[in-house]
């Protein structure tokens, strides 16, 4: 048992003064699945108002709220959809709107994009693989090191990716 008949645990003091451990990798966890749910309710409500708003003849509209022309999602699990993404997830277009990391538009004056790529999955399967390897790796990490040196990792390593994959 990890605790005493007093309550106190292995490691000295109670369970409950002890720090909690793996925040980073929770947050971070919830902050992809936020990302990745986030796209899929954007694609949704454009093949919402797609299907309700018809021309006259019954067809549907080709709608877009970026201004960027007419577009309509494919639907996730859908052929057209998996050609779009393959494993799972939004297209290209719709990830853009959320902040991926394009390197022209990073280029263009977008240096924001840097960051938001590192908290963003490009499809069901990227989130898994994110997840396991944050529940995985990350927590004796950040035990032996800390929250902020993970975090401080985490940052400093996306975005010497992101910078990389850029130029």
């Amino acid at each position: 048992s990890d605790f005493d008949h007093d309550g106190r645990g292995r490691h000295g003091g109670r369970a409950a003064d002890r720090p909690r451990r793996g925040a980073f990798s929770r947050t971070l966890s919830a902050v992809l699945c936020l990302h990745l749910g986030l796209c899929g309710l954007h694609d949704l409500f454009l093949i919402y108002v797609s299907y309700r708003t018809d021309d006259g003849d019954g067809t549907e509209v080709q709608v877009s709220w970026n201004g960027e022309g007419p577009y309509v999602p494919a639907h996730w699990l859908s052929s057209d959809g998996l050609v779009a993404n393959p494993f799972v997830g939004p297209g290209a277009r719709t990830l853009t709107a959320f902040g991926a990391h394009v390197p022209g538009l990073v280029l263009g004056g977008q240096w924001w994009r840097l960051l938001t790529s590192l908290l963003g999955s490009s499809s069901l399967y990227d989130l898994v693989l994110q997840i396991l390897a944050l529940w995985g790796a990350v927590p004796g990490l950040e035990r032996s090191r800390g929250t902020p040196t993970v975090l401080s990792l985490y940052v400093l390593c996306g975005a010497v990716g992101a910078v990389w994959s850029t130029v």
